[in-house]
């Protein structure tokens, strides 16, 4: 996929997952298929990464207990 094909996919299903014409899980396993593409860290630029976080939190805010992915938030600070 190039950089145009997943950010049309996310914002695809960013627009069904506000429309409720997508189950919460089915966004997730899209963004995992996205996170496991072989060339990830190479498209998911920062325009890329904000679609992809506007839809990990429309599937937070529904009710997913989730762990932010550093592929998009950053590692978390060591306490």
């Amino acid at each position: 996929m190039t950089k145009d094909e997943i950010k049309t996919y996310l914002t695809e299903i960013e627009t069904q997952l506000t429309g409720n014409q997508l189950p919460s899980i089915h966004a997730l396993l899209a963004l995992d298929g996205v996170f496991r593409l072989p060339n990830a860290h190479e498209m998911l630029d920062e325009e890329v990464k904000t679609h992809a976080k506007n839809v990990w939190n429309k599937v937070k805010a529904a009710g997913l207990h989730l762990e932010d992915p550093p592929i998009l938030f950053g590692f978390p600070k060591a306490s």
